[in-house]
């Protein structure tokens, strides 16, 4: 498990797709701070630096960092890719959320 991995949540629903913002050093922790999302199509226009939109396996995401949660590392299924290109489009919407700049 590493900062920026995108995981499916084992019990779908709405957003069966995450992706771990917590930095590497908490691994100990129970649970991990997750961004859910979600395809790009259902949304008209998504705010582009507070939820950047990003593709995994060839389909296109919206990040919604304004419904990011601490969720249990149990709840967590299967590695299906990595944002970690987009870090710094990630860390911006965490920062604009948090700091409001």
């Amino acid at each position: 498990m590493a900062q920026f991995d995108v995981f499916r949540i084992k019990s779908g629903g709405i957003y069966p797709l995450v992706v771990d913002v917590q930095a590497d050093v908490h691994t100990k922790l129970v649970t991990r701070i997750v961004v859910p999302m979600a395809l790009r199509s259902r949304y008209a226009q998504p705010a582009s630096r507070l939820t950047p939109t990003v593709k995994v396996r060839d389909a296109e995401y919206v990040v919604l960092f304004p419904l990011m949660a601490a969720v249990p590392h149990a709840s967590l299924g299967e590695v299906v890719g990595s944002l970690a290109p987009h870090r710094g489009a990630l860390i911006s919407a965490l920062d604009l959320l948090i700091t409001g700049s």
